[in-house]
């Protein structure tokens, strides 16, 4: 749903299949708040891919380096998860309403 583009150092979203799988979430779980699903989508969806960039980047001390393409995807994941639920969740913020 997002993926980083390393020669260029920018990061596409797909918003369409995001607001795909949460309309398909929202299908399956009727009593999620399909905007707040958006919303938390987005975020994560960002901020995954910027842990990429972070994983990539010369500047940073690269214990990236030896981890396996999984490894990496797991250590993103973790990493969104950890930062929307400390971070924007905390704030509010909201970027779809």
């Amino acid at each position: 749903m997002g993926e980083f583009v390393f020669t260029e150092s920018y990061i596409i979203l797909y918003m369409e299949a995001i607001r795909k799988v949460v309309e398909d979430e929202c299908e399956i779980w009727p009593y999620y708040n399909k905007k707040a699903e958006l919303n938390r989508a987005f975020w994560q969806t960002i901020v995954h891919e910027l842990r990429h960039t972070m994983q990539d980047n010369p500047l940073f001390e690269n214990k990236y380096e030896a981890m396996s393409r999984e490894e990496r995807e797991r250590d993103a994941e973790n990493y969104c998860r950890e930062i929307f639920e400390n971070i924007v969740v905390c704030y509010d913020y909201c970027v779809i309403s």
